[in-house]
């Protein structure tokens, strides 16, 4: 989801957000930003998939495409969700935990701007705003032009009463079906008393236990696992996150994204070991097998970073 990357001094002062602190809070690991960049990826494609029809948003989409808008400036600014929808325009996704107001429409009206140019299409955006958020500002009027986003609102739903009835079926081992736990996905969006911390947690807890308990594939499970990962970047706190973290590692999300980074590692190891033997260097590449310092090295050295 959305980073804000200041590359130079005049760079917008966009308002932070929770993403946002736990990304300057966090740690730098490299392993751990592979296994988010994958967990986002896979939330993009399900958002794309199963939530948008949940959402009551119509239209097929043919393709979702880059979220990065680069400036000749070199700014960067990063939407959330940016789909290729059949007509074809350009559906732009945005998830805010507070209404930001005119500041935040004028924003997004630079992302559409920049995306518009970029895509040479037309573009709607989409504001998909967390429970807290009642009335959002969604248009205003500067000079002849009026600018307007679509808001999406779950906020009459309730996410407590959500997550205990489908605690207290999946406790006496009933199965979920797929539109529930689609439900517990996104409940973070909606209205009720629960922390996000609490929301996402009981719902990542709730889905994992359902593995056995649904007719519902795992595949399906850690896509919908991804979305709440994606909203807990989002919308928690660098703290809440941190602990998050551990909580992943031990549902059928952390196992797939270890899966797949173990996948990746080894045909990125392979594909070095036949650059390598075709220059003659299979010392070299051994010695990257032991070095991992040096193994770093020979991945850029030959593009496969």
């Amino acid at each position: 989801m959305k980073k804000n990357t200041k590359s130079t001094k005049d760079s917008p002062n966009f308002p932070p957000n929770a993403h946002e602190e736990a990304s300057n809070h966090a740690e730098p690991n490299s392993k751990y930003l592979h296994y988010e960049d994958l967990a986002m990826k896979t939330a993009m494609q399900y958002f794309g998939e199963e939530i948008l029809p949940f959402l009551g948003i119509k239209g097929t989409i043919s393709m979702a495409v880059p979220t990065e808008s680069v400036r000749l400036e070199m700014k960067q600014m990063f939407e959330d969700y940016n789909y290729i929808m059949e007509g074809p325009t350009l559906a732009h996704f945005e998830f805010q935990s507070r209404d930001e107001g005119i500041p935040g429409l004028k924003r997004f009206r630079v992302y559409e701007a920049y995306t518009s140019v970029q895509f040479n299409m037309e573009v709607v955006t989409y504001v998909v705003y967390s429970g807290n958020v009642i009335n959002p500002v969604t248009s205003f009027t500067e000079g002849i032009n009026t600018y307007q986003i679509i808001p999406v609102l779950l906020n009459n739903k309730n996410a407590d009463r959500i997550i205990a009835e489908s605690l207290a079926k999946s406790d006496v081992g009933r199965g979920l079906s797929k539109e529930e736990l689609v439900a517990l996905s996104l409940t973070p969006l909606m209205g009720g008393t629960l922390t996000q911390k609490e929301r996402i947690e009981s719902s990542f807890r709730i889905i994992q236990k359902q593995r056995e308990a649904s007719g519902i594939v795992h595949s399906e499970m850690h896509k919908l696992q991804a979305i709440l990962y994606a909203f807990a970047n989002k919308f928690l706190k660098a703290e809440d996150l941190t602990y998050l973290k551990g909580v992943i590692s031990l549902t059928l999300l952390g196992q797939m994204l270890r899966e797949d980074a173990i996948a990746e590692s080894e045909e990125r190891q392979s594909m070095l070991f036949k650059k390598m033997k075709a220059d003659d260097r299979i010392a070299d590449y051994h010695k990257g097998m032991e070095d991992r310092d040096y193994l770093h090295t020979l991945y850029e050295e030959y593009g496969l970073m």
